[in-house]
């Protein structure tokens, strides 16, 4: 959506300018055209498109069940990397997390959503940890159809080795969201 945004203005700035000309420009409009083109751009992939760099940080929230998953840990990460605002929500179990705050969360310009569950048959309330993974999916699905792409929505099952594995996969998932398209 970002890089949307930049080529509309730019070429609002250009029409602008173009129209102006001469000395009837206003005084900030040239400084707007400058530093719209002085934008470190980089191609994408696909389509020849391109996308702002190194100007926005990375987005991402982080849902998880109270009862696998002390907060404390993921507050002290989310302190300590830079280029990245993390938002930490904390769930009474991972299954109540509904479609529409996936949803919301994208809404509000969220780069990528990690659900942390309960290891598979250890969930507290029966079925949550299934039910997680079948949103998440959903979310996903829509996600795609809205253009966004897909794979933005992660859920990732405790183990017996704690939050430093979960730690280190938010890592590796915030390094794939970095890398697609905004």
């Amino acid at each position: 959506m970002l890089q949307h945004r930049v080529v509309y203005i730019e070429r609002k700035a250009g029409i602008i300018l173009s129209i102006l000309g001469g000395n009837s420009e206003p005084a900030g409009a040239r400084q707007i055209a400058n530093q719209l083109q002085n934008l470190p751009l980089k191609k994408n992939g696909k389509g020849g498109g391109m996308t702002v760099t190194d100007h926005k940080k990375t987005k991402l929230h982080i849902f998880y069940c109270s009862n696998c998953l002390d907060g404390t840990d993921l507050d002290r990460m989310a302190r300590e990397e830079e280029g990245v605002e993390y938002t930490i929500i904390s769930l009474p179990c991972s299954g109540k997390v509904d479609l529409l705050y996936l949803l919301k969360a994208f809404e509000t310009g969220v780069d990528g959503l990690a659900l942390v569950t309960c290891p598979k048959n250890e969930c507290h309330y029966l079925e949550g940890n299934l039910r997680a993974p079948k949103r998440a999916e959903e979310a996903n699905r829509l996600l795609e159809e809205a253009g966004m792409g897909p794979d933005r929505v992660t859920v990732l099952p405790m183990n017996g080795k704690g939050t430093g594995e979960i730690v280190a996969k938010l890592a590796a998932f915030r390094e794939k969201i970095r890398s697609l398209p905004t």
